[in-house]
């Protein structure tokens, strides 16, 4: 080989060895990314899994891991959560000096109660818009028609029988429970109402936006008309609207239209601020409507003495709760539960077919007493020992031409000798077409 030759060959397994590192070198770092992800997705999921803590519970206490010294709880650790702070199990957080790689734990959870004063603190300020005279024309709008006043009074009627409910789901998230009333603009509180955009349920959620945040619909349930499995996709799609404008009047106003169509009025209209983009006709009649309207509703339960309106009740309901199993008839249900059926579905208004939806790890259904639960439960169990009764009941088998003993083994999964055992037969060469063979359950057979 030439001089040439051994340059060129040199050139190209030179080449070839930089291509190779410079490939494992983007594998390494596409692997330390996708760890770094994974790392930041379980620090997310942790921090969603514990309760709201306040930043002055993170300072490390002192004491060891191993729990000898016992850690107590700094302040209201849980109060918005609904949980007394003595069970905030603080001693998870202990270490973050010692992991480092709980430190953006740490930072999420002060990040998240942090949001959650501001989300009270603003509502608050929101609530004073009530005094404009855009929502005082809401306000007669309602109440001065004998057409609109008759049909708001039937909304405030609805609302009362679940606005307890509605209360605790927020109450739970950590949002302002005067929320509660956002499905009277929307809803009139109606389960099973749709709008022409296809939106559903309680808060008028569409298909994608529901799927978002974790509301299942398909053939057996649409969980849009769920009250508290909506109001608490709701509460999370509103707190992620909050984030995104820092005010409740555009985080509302951005419910009913998009986020996007938001966005873009703000480009266009060079302001930030719901008002004076409703002033400048940047926004949708509908979304322009939406803030004043629903401050109207607040107003007017706020004042409901003044404007003839009976106060709503906010107690909570009581329902009893369990998981039935997949593929039940709703009417068996109902008999073994001692209600009427209608009664059922009416609790149960996300169940769009006349059986439980079956699902492999059952549906949780709402019954309206402790007896109507402990009926169903005693009836489940019922069914269950009969299932397995008749599972082990013998099977019936007429021999038909050319078929032996060794063919009903084989195909029951029965041995021989356990089929002659229970049917006294002695020699299995005498069977003839046209008997009558029972095969033994297989808890019974012997090999």
């Amino acid at each position: 080989m030439g001089g040439l030759g051994k340059t060129l060959l040199f050139a190209v397994l030179l080449g070839s060895a930089i291509l190779n590192w410079g490939c494992a070198a983007h594998h390494k770092g596409n692997l330390r990314e996708k760890r770094a992800n994974a790392t930041a997705k379980v620090v997310i999921k942790k921090a969603e899994g514990l309760p709201l803590i306040p930043p002055e519970a993170l300072v490390k206490p002192s004491g060891n891991l191993t729990g000898e010294a016992p850690i107590s709880p700094v302040g209201n650790a849980s109060a918005l959560n609904g949980t007394n702070a003595s069970q905030c199990p603080i001693c998870v957080l202990k270490a973050f000096d010692d992991y480092p790689e709980l430190r953006d734990l740490e930072y999420e959870i002060n990040s998240q109660w942090a949001l959650l004063d501001r989300l009270q603190d603003s509502f608050h300020r929101f609530m004073v818009e009530m005094d404009r005279p855009e929502v005082e024309r809401f306000v007669e709008e309602y109440l001065d028609s004998d057409i609109n006043r008759p049909r708001f009074m039937r909304h405030l009627k609805r609302a009362s029988a679940l606005v307890g409910m509605a209360k605790g789901v927020l109450r739970e998230e950590g949002m302002p429970t005067a929320l509660a009333y956002l499905p009277i603009i929307e809803s009139g509180y109606q389960a099973s109402i749709r709008s022409r955009s296809h939106a559903v349920g309680y808060w008028q959620f569409v298909a994608s936006t529901a799927r978002k945040y974790g509301l299942r619909i398909g053939r057996w349930v649409d969980e849009r008309r769920d009250i508290e499995r909506s109001t608490r996709a709701a509460a999370r799609y509103l707190r992620e609207l909050y984030g995104l404008f820092g005010s409740w009047d555009l985080a509302l106003a951005a419910y009913n239209g998009g986020e996007g169509r938001i966005f873009r009025a703000i480009a266009r209209g060079d302001a930030d601020d719901f008002w004076s983009l409703r002033e400048s006709g940047e926004l949708r009649r509908e979304s322009s409507d939406y803030v004043p309207r629903f401050l109207a509703v607040l107003k007017i339960l706020a004042h409901a003495d003044d404007y003839g309106v009976q106060p709503l009740r906010d107690d909570d309901p009581t329902f009893y709760k369990m998981v039935v199993p997949g593929g039940i008839a709703l009417s068996t249900i109902a008999q073994w539960a001692g209600i009427r059926e209608e009664t059922l579905r009416r609790l149960n208004p996300a169940v769009l077919r006349w059986r439980v939806p079956p699902f492999r790890q059952g549906y949780l259904l709402r019954f309206p007493s402790a007896e109507a639960v402990a009926m169903v439960e005693a009836n489940l169990k019922r069914r269950s020992k009969i299932r397995r009764i008749v599972k082990r009941a013998p099977l019936r088998h007429r021999i038909r031409k050319g078929e032996t003993l060794s063919d009903l083994s084989l195909r029951y999964g029965v041995s021989v000798s356990a089929i002659m055992s229970y049917n006294g037969i002695t020699n299995p060469r005498r069977i003839r077409p046209g008997r009558v063979i029972y095969i033994p359950p297989r808890r019974d057979s012997s090999s």
